[in-house]
């Protein structure tokens, strides 16, 4: 899962610095480990994050059905409070599921100083199962 993991966050963090934003994506991780990409397009230019979830959640749990991939992760940005801090914030949003484990959610609190990524500390809570269901 950390490796999942990490392969998000820098991805994440890459599409910020190129971009000023990312819409969401996933990665997973397929029985043999390697680790592959999905993205949601439905035709709409700028259709809402939480459409473009949707999508990937499905395309996912079609691949979890045909046992095609152990673990994912979604990645979206969220804005709020992580960690003690009470001050609203830009955050990272992985959503990671594993086919054997509790699912969890990690929050990344960054800024972009000069068009450079500067991630905060991870914040961790339990997550929802979307995927492997």
């Amino acid at each position: 899962m950390d490796q999942l993991f990490t392969a998000t966050i820098d991805e994440a963090a890459m599409l910020l610095e190129k971009k000023g934003e990312f819409f969401p994506f996933a990665f997973a991780m397929k029985q043999d480990g390697n680790i592959t990409v999905y993205s949601a397009f439905d035709g709409n230019e700028c259709p809402p994050s939480s459409e473009v979830i949707s999508q990937l959640i499905e395309g996912l749990q079609q691949e979890a059905k045909k046992n095609k991939i152990i673990a994912c992760a979604i990645a979206y940005e969220v804005n709020g409070s992580f960690g003690e801090s009470t001050n609203s914030q830009s955050a990272i949003c992985v959503a990671l599921e594993h086919e054997s484990s509790v699912p969890v959610t990690c929050f990344q609190p960054y800024e972009l100083k000069e068009s450079k990524y500067q991630g905060g500390n991870i914040v961790v809570q339990e997550g929802d199962s979307n995927v492997f269901v």
